[in-house]
Order: structure tokens, then C-alpha cells, then sequence
């Protein structure tokens, strides 16, 4: 408990300027909710069945990573994006036809390391219209979720950050790549806005073999400079985020 309050402290100010930003309810309601929202885990039952099939996932993995060295965009031909029951065992995933970003993201992170990839779970807020949250929304709720990970025109995103080794001279800087397991794609942040931006980044390093680590460094998206196990505003052009967030004004 004194670590989340203490994260929460040392937040505040990014949820100042959340506040700052066009609409505020959506974003810094986002960011409240998800201050301590871990990434998406995995489990294992103790039986056999989680061990076969993480085996099985692991041994494909490696296999691929020749035929896919631009990323593993293979598990897309084996999982459709969609609602998954939490929590997810990989029993239920080797035996799954669908699976949501939080387990695409698990699936790629392994695949990732499979390739011998450095790579770190990270978290987004993308921003999208209406029609897109409110189609999302219903189909979510029509198989029996609850779409907690939708907040007004701003959706929560999981994807894999792919560390790059440092640079000389880089003072600590790492330059990082992210991987969108929905759409087998690497993202670009872009500061124009429009449909799909990322308005908000969270590198997570949680690890206790990181821990010292991610209190040396920071990572480099884009230009953009984001601290490991914190929120970032990837707001340049407020502008652009003032008019996406604004609300619609019905007729």
C-alpha cells in the first residue's frame, strides 16, 4: 500500500496536466483507473497442461523467428483479436481461437525473447471516435464483458516495448521500438493526432533484476522520453488533443 500511494505521489503531476488537456474527464479518468493496473499476466495451472502448452507456444516461437524477423505477425494467424476471460491460463490460450490485446501481448513478448529480443510489457491509451468505441463496446458487452478498458473516445492498449541495446554516449537513454499485437505492426507515435494516436505511454519494468535498472534509465519512443513505470503525456500538440477530446454536440 505504501508503494501505490507513493506512485501515486510521484504521479500527481502527470495527472495535472491531464487535466490541462481539452477534454479532462476521459484522460485523467483513464489515467486514475489505471495508475495501478498491472500488465496482463499469463498463469499456469500446476498440472501438465500449462507446461505442454507453454512448451508448445515456445517451440513455434523459435521456429518463426527466422520467417518473421520484422516481428511475430504469425499470431494473428492463430488468434483473432477479441473479448478473453480473465484470468487466462496457457491451457486456455493453446485451446483458444481469440484472444484480446493482453494476451497478444504476452504471446508476442515470449516470441519476442524466443528471437532473442530484450523486450517490456507496455501500456497505452489510443485515442479513437465514437463509432469505433461504441462498436467495440457492444461487443464487448454482447459476449458478457465489461469493457472497463474503454474511457470516452480514449482506449487502453497493451503491446510490447523491444529494447534496443544503449548507444555510446546515451547517458542512460534507451531507444525503444513497440509492437501492436492487435494489428502485427510497430507503432509510430505521431503528433498530429487522429484516429488510433497514443496519447499516453507506460514502459513497465517491475522486475527485481530491473529494479536498479529502471531507476538508471529512460527510454527514448519517437523523440519522446518515457520513465520506466510511469505514465507518459505524449501530448506535443495540445491543439490537435484539445479539438479530438472535445465532446460532440448532439443535435
Amino acid at each position: 500500500m505504501n508503494r501505490a500511494i507513493a506512485s501515486l505521489a510521484e504521479n500527481r503531476g502527470i495527472f495535472k496536466e491531464a487535466r490541462s488537456i481539452g477534454r479532462p474527464d476521459d484522460l485523467s479518468r483513464a489515467l486514475c483507473a489505471l495508475e495501478l493496473t498491472p500488465p496482463s499476466v499469463i498463469l499456469s495451472h500446476r498440472g501438465p497442461c500449462c507446461l505442454t502448452a507453454y512448451s508448445w507456444f515456445s517451440a513455434v516461437a523459435r521456429g518463426a523467428a527466422a520467417l518473421h524477423p520484422e516481428g511475430p505477425s504469425w499470431i494473428n494467424d492463430i488468434w483473432q483479436w477479441g473479448p478473453t476471460h480473465w484470468p487466462l491460463h496457457w491451457c486456455e490460450v493453446a485451446a483458444a481461437d481469440v484472444a484480446d490485446c493482453g494476451a497478444l501481448a504476452c504471446l508476442a513478448a515470449l516470441a519476442f525473447r524466443a528471437a532473442g529480443e530484450s523486450v517490456l510489457p507496455a501500456q497505452l491509451l489510443e485515442l479513437y471516435d465514437e463509432s469505433t468505441i461504441a462498436n467495440w463496446r457492444a461487443m464487448w458487452q454482447q459476449d458478457g464483458h465489461n469493457p472497463q478498458w474503454l474511457f470516452g473516445c480514449l482506449a487502453y492498449h497493451e503491446a510490447v516495448a523491444v529494447v534496443r541495446r544503449p548507444k555510446p554516449g546515451s547517458n542512460g537513454r534507451l531507444d525503444i521500438r513497440i509492437w501492436d499485437p492487435t494489428n502485427s505492426r510497430w507503432l509510430e507515435w505521431r503528433a498530429n493526432g487522429g484516429y488510433g494516436t497514443s496519447v499516453a505511454v507506460k514502459v513497465c519494468d517491475e522486475s527485481p533484476q530491473h529494479s536498479r535498472l529502471a531507476r538508471l534509465h529512460r527510454f527514448v519512443w519517437g523523440g519522446r522520453l518515457v520513465s520506466p513505470n510511469r505514465w507518459a503525456i505524449l501530448a506535443e500538440r495540445r491543439d490537435v488533443l484539445q479539438t479530438a477530446l472535445q465532446p460532440t454536440t448532439k443535435e
